[in-house]
């Protein structure tokens, strides 16, 4: 208001001869990078910003590290199905597991695609939401094998909803027969889809375990499932589970498979498959110690991790095995390793910081 005012009194009055102003002269500081991409981000639409979150996720899935590369297939995966997209869920998912994609550890992406998308049926309800989501997807995409595989994974879920994790004697007897019968149900549902299902590796990987928590012999379906998709890890990695002492087998077994395992994928993997095993052995509660804990032998791990890191030399690889490394007790690869390790350090290798910096310390990496 003010400015119309005296925009409305200069109209009125007598021109005044024009006084020129003294020249300042102000210096104006550029925006620093951070300023300057806030205020790029500022001026984007909706839109926009979610085209470059979805350019950011793609150059992470094509072109980031390990860790970077799951947690991308998990958003997109996850993007996609709270979008209802069945299409594009079931078109990204075959073309990763039709080309054996990996990610920079050597992994297949499919496998991150399939978890990053697992249902649970924490409740009935919810159970019974998710599992109308997956029959609608069924129904829209018939020949969908990702759906497929997904509807087994909540029946297992659900299932376990009901046993828990505690020591079986530990389990309410009640909760025996929900347990039981949904895993039933899950293993007679991939029987009758398997001509669907098989196409891809994640069936073998899942039955094995159905099979290895109905107590039923699993040997033939992970024969099926090595033989077809014979550098699918999941694959070893459920057989070695099965072969635990608390499941169907021993410490003997386990050491025997591993060695077999490497027998059979000399040729395309090297010796990686030893460590591989072993490394897969190592997680949750057996995770401390692995020599310790199991018939490892730490220099079939350390010649199958070379070969590991000669074909995949991500961070998540080396600090791995620099981890085992100090596990075992061997300074000189220790200390070999160290010179390539790159912080930041992966708690998810070393178990915590301050174990790296333990380890790190045992070989001069870090100075008291």
């Amino acid at each position: 208001m003010v400015l119309m005012m005296a925009g409305a009194t200069q109209a009125c009055a007598e021109p005044s001869p024009a006084v020129p102003s003294a020249p300042t002269s102000r210096l104006v500081s550029p925006p620093s990078p951070e300023g300057a991409r806030q205020a790029a981000e500022y001026r984007r639409t909706a839109a926009e910003r979610e085209a470059l979150r979805q350019r950011q996720l793609d150059a992470a899935i094509n072109a980031g590290s390990e860790l970077e590369v799951r947690e991308a297939l998990t958003l997109r995966a996850r993007q996609l199905y709270a979008a209802r997209d069945f299409a594009q869920l079931d078109l990204f998912y075959d073309d990763y597991a039709l080309k054996s994609a990996r990610t920079p550890s050597g992994l297949w992406k499919s496998g991150f695609w399939l978890s990053g998308i697992y249902m649970h049926g924490a409740t009935e309800e919810a159970y019974r939401a998710n599992e109308e989501v997956l029959k609608r997807w069924q129904r829209e995409r018939p020949q969908s094998a990702l759906v497929r595989l997904l509807r087994a994974h909540l029946m297992v879920n659900r299932a376990w909803e009901f046993r828990g994790t505690d020591y079986a004697v530990e389990v309410e007897k009640r909760n025996w027969r929900p347990f039981f019968d949904l895993l039933r149900q899950a293993h007679d549902y991939l029987e009758a889809e398997k001509n669907v299902a098989s196409t891809r590796p994640e069936y073998y990987s899942l039955m094995i375990r159905i099979m290895m928590a109905q107590q039923k012999s699993a040997f033939a379906v992970f024969d099926e499932g090595r033989e077809k998709f014979p550098t699918y890890y999941p694959i070893y990695f459920a057989m070695m589970e099965y072969l635990l002492p608390k499941w169907h087998g021993s410490l003997d077994q386990v050491e025997h498979f591993a060695a077999e395992s490497v027998a059979r994928t000399q040729q395309a993997e090297g010796r990686t498959m030893y460590a591989r095993i072993y490394w897969a052995a190592a997680q949750g509660e057996l995770r401390e110690n692995v020599f310790t804990k199991f018939k490892a032998s730490w220099p079939r791990m350390r010649e199958g991790f070379e070969d590991v890191i000669a074909r995949y030399p991500d961070q998540w690889n080396l600090q791995n095995y620099a981890s085992f490394a100090c596990d075992a007790g061997d300074d000189e690869t220790l200390r070999k390793l160290f010179e390539r390790v790159r912080e930041p350090s992966l708690d998810g290798a070393w178990r915590s910081r301050t174990r790296y910096v333990a380890c790190g310390r045992r070989v001069g990496k870090f100075k008291d």
